[in-house]
């Protein structure tokens, strides 16, 4: 699913868009967002994306889960 947005043809933010309108559609979540307890925003995914950008490995794939979730994680 990241590497359909970071390498699509129609940019990443259109090619984030048709993926969560292709899961909308099919009703399916999308997978590894959300959790039932941990609302809105899961505190070991706000770490783990903290870790990444202190030990360097913020890359494209990081950037565009950025662009597709709160921009503040």
């Amino acid at each position: 699913m990241l590497d359909r947005i970071v390498t699509g043809v129609g940019g990443a933010e259109s090619e984030a868009r048709a993926v969560a309108e292709a899961y909308a559609a099919s009703g399916a979540a999308i997978p590894g967002f959300g959790h039932p307890i941990h609302k809105p925003d899961d505190p070991r995914a706000v770490r783990l994306l903290a870790l990444a950008d202190d030990l360097g490995h913020g890359g494209k794939h990081i950037a565009a889960l950025r662009g597709t979730t709160r921009p503040w994680i």
